[in-house]
């Protein structure tokens, strides 16, 4: 959605963005949002038949996901977003702390090499994507790690 922002309203309007394991990709990430529900149906012992509770919701249901009310217009308009190379990344420097064990993902490897070298700090952070774990969880890595990289004056943080 920041970078959504920065299409609208131009790179003047920020000069640094830091970003954490940013969503590439909203139809999928909306996906994934929607698999808690079904794991939550399933641990109740609710889960019998799989549902697409991605698509009842885009198809007029308002659903419930880990306390939040998912409407169809909020689901559809995120759905709809994607990060996409644009004219903001000349300007803004970007610090993108990805989550990942040992290397980036592929689509996040292609998208980096698209944005200007100079304008963007990739780091690495060991650690679990949300969907993954059914309760909260302590990211040492990720909140140490982004300590680091707010205190570098140049935006250039390294682990």
């Amino acid at each position: 959605m920041a970078t959504h922002y920065l299409d609208d309203r131009g790179p003047e309007t920020v000069n640094r963005l830091l970003l954490w394991k940013p969503v590439i990709d909203g139809h999928q990430s909306m996906s994934q949002f929607f698999r808690l529900k079904q794991m939550n149906e399933m641990m109740l012992g609710r889960g019998g038949d799989r549902i697409n509770w991605h698509r009842r919701c885009l198809e007029g249901e308002v659903v419930e996901v880990a306390g939040y009310s998912m409407t169809p217009a909020l689901v559809s308009q995120i759905s709809a977003l994607s990060l996409q190379p644009s004219a903001w990344m000349d300007g803004v420097g970007v610090i993108w702390i990805e989550a990942a064990r040992e290397k980036l993902p592929q689509v996040v490897a292609k998208l980096h090499e698209q944005w200007p070298a100079d304008r963007l700090t990739v780091e690495l952070c060991s650690g679990v994507p949300f969907w993954q774990v059914p309760d909260t969880y302590d990211a040492e890595c990720l909140s140490t790690l982004t300590v680091k990289c707010l205190k570098q004056a140049d935006g250039v943080c390294h682990a």
